[in-house]
């Protein structure tokens, strides 16, 4: 995972418990379950952001932080999980298989 994954995960679980949508105990039961897993973190990222990861944003018109899932998908030949509708077209687009859905 790129190294702001955490972050992003962090922000979906205090939006999802300030709109109600989840409880602080769930959201810690889930954060518990995360930890759980054996999450490798790409440190390649950062160093890519100006030759492969702002190429990937013009050309497919994504966000940086999308285009980093993307660019580690087709680095490491491995399918995208996502469900962000633009992220999942611009794999296809690109061969990249993606998972869901």
């Amino acid at each position: 995972m790129p190294a702001h994954w955490f972050l992003e995960v962090a922000n979906v679980v205090a939006m999802a418990e300030r709109k109600n949508r989840i409880s602080v105990a769930e959201s810690t039961e889930f954060l518990s379950l995360l930890r759980t897993f054996d999450i490798e973190i790409d440190d390649e990222a950062a160093g890519r952001s100006f030759d492969q990861i702002i190429p990937l944003c013009r050309a497919q018109r994504l966000t940086s932080y999308d285009a980093a899932y993307l660019e580690l998908a087709i680095r490491s030949q491995l399918p995208l999980a996502s469900l962000d509708d633009d992220l999942r077209a611009a794999a296809s687009r690109l061969g990249v298989p993606v998972l869901g859905k």
